[in-house]
């Protein structure tokens, strides 16, 4: 009998990303499909990004559940199995005071069951397997602009989130507070009642994730008037669990966001 050598099987991995209608585009980063094929549980490290995601898990042509996460301050394991596909929706944080109209701060670093008739969603468009992400993306666009019309948007809120993301977090909370005429106080009980986190935490998150984008392009010594070189193996650790040099050397499906 012929011998066959083993084979070390690594796991395939299917994740896309769309953005979402001009309309909606300070409310939601992108609408986004994943799914992985591996024989066993494949646990995915999800680094924090100051956004929060809507998430459906499909099983056997059934919906098998629902989630609204939260923000997260740190990096976290989410278990994935290679029969189930994962549609989901990725929020900004003004999405909360706007579309939710409630805070996510309870559920920090973790999630709760959502049902998807608050936002009239029909579950059957989950089911057919030729449905594509484009299809969902477009019928998403259709939910939340329409929500939007009866959504009272606070645009203090808006500008302040906005600004943070303007300057890719390089900016004090001193400065933020200034720019908006708020005392620090006011601009913390505005972003922990959202999220959770204080704006300092917030602006770090926002920071440090455009540094891993930079960092992920092999540069691991981007330019920025925030972070020398010491605190930013300190703040990319803090969030990832790596140093800037293992961060580039995971190039794997440990982190779908990258």
């Amino acid at each position: 009998m012929q011998k066959i050598d083993s084979m070390i099987v690594k796991p395939l991995f299917y994740y896309k990303d769309i953005l979402p209608s001009e309309k909606l585009q300070d409310y939601i980063k992108c609408y986004w499909e994943f799914q992985i094929e591996t024989f066993t549980k494949k646990c995915i490290d999800i680094v924090p990004d100051g956004f929060f995601d809507l998430v459906i898990t499909i099983q056997d042509m059934h919906i098998v559940s629902c989630e609204l996460t939260g923000i997260w301050d740190e990096k976290i394991q989410v278990p994935y199995f290679s029969s189930c596909k994962h549609i989901g929706v990725r929020f900004k944080p003004i999405a909360v005071q706007s579309l939710f109209k409630q805070s996510i701060g309870n559920f920090l670093n973790g999630s709760i069951t959502f049902d998807t008739k608050e936002f009239r969603i029909e579950n059957d468009i989950f089911l057919n397997p030729d449905n594509t992400l484009e299809l969902y993306a477009s019928y998403f666009n259709k939910i939340f602009e329409k929500l939007l019309i009866s959504a009272k948007t606070d645009h203090r809120r808006l500008k302040i989130y906005k600004y943070i993301d303007y300057t890719e977090g390089n900016i004090s909370v001193d400065e933020l507070s200034c720019e908006f005429g708020l005392s620090n106080r006011q601009l913390h009980r505005i972003v922990s009642h959202d999220l959770g986190i204080n704006p300092k935490t917030y602006i770090q998150i926002v920071r440090v994730l455009k540094m891993l984008k930079i960092i992920n392009e092999n540069n691991l010594n981007p330019e920025n008037s925030f972070f020398d070189q010491s605190h930013l193996i300190k703040n990319v650790k803090r969030f990832t669990g790596l140093s800037p040099k293992e961060f580039v050397s995971s190039k794997n499906v440990r982190f779908i966001q990258f």
